[in-house]
């Protein structure tokens, strides 16, 4: 599966696009992925779906949205539970701003070898990844701050 944050929120699964409609869906997804590989808390997985207002007990909601996030995402084990919380298992490659940050990295090694074609190749891949505004539609005020 493959994942942009690049712009609007997508999901493919091979040449298959996997609508994520709720709202609180994509906040979810777009919250693990932004860490990838690493745990979210419960907590931070709560500021993020409701920010200010937040719920005084949000562990039985947040399990919910991702029993059904797990669900739209074929059933697969993607998204792993965590005794504080829970973590996404895809590769950095797999989403699309952690390829971004590869593809500077690569680029500032070109440089620093003083490779000007291998730069601007990877420069422009990078650039190519984007695809407007990122988070464009998640609804969250904590992951836009996150992300910026």
């Amino acid at each position: 599966m493959k994942f942009g944050l690049l712009g609007p929120l997508t999901v493919i699964d091979g040449d298959r696009r996997v609508p994520i409609q709720s709202a609180k869906h994509r906040i979810l997804l777009a919250a693990l992925l932004l860490r990838a590989g690493e745990l979210v808390t419960l907590d931070e997985l709560a500021e993020a779906i409701w920010g200010d207002a937040l719920r005084a007990d949000p562990r039985r909601v947040v399990q919910t949205y991702v029993a059904r996030l797990r669900k739209l995402l074929g059933g697969t084990e993607l998204i792993q539970s965590r005794p504080e919380g829970y973590a996404i298992a895809v590769a950095p490659g797999d989403v699309d701003v952690h390829r971004f940050e590869m593809l500077l990295e690569q680029a500032r090694d070109a440089a620093g070898a003083e490779d000007r074609h291998a730069e601007a190749a990877m420069l422009r891949q990078a650039l190519a990844l984007w695809r407007g505004e990122p988070l464009v539609d998640v609804a969250s005020e904590l992951l836009h701050r996150d992300a910026g």
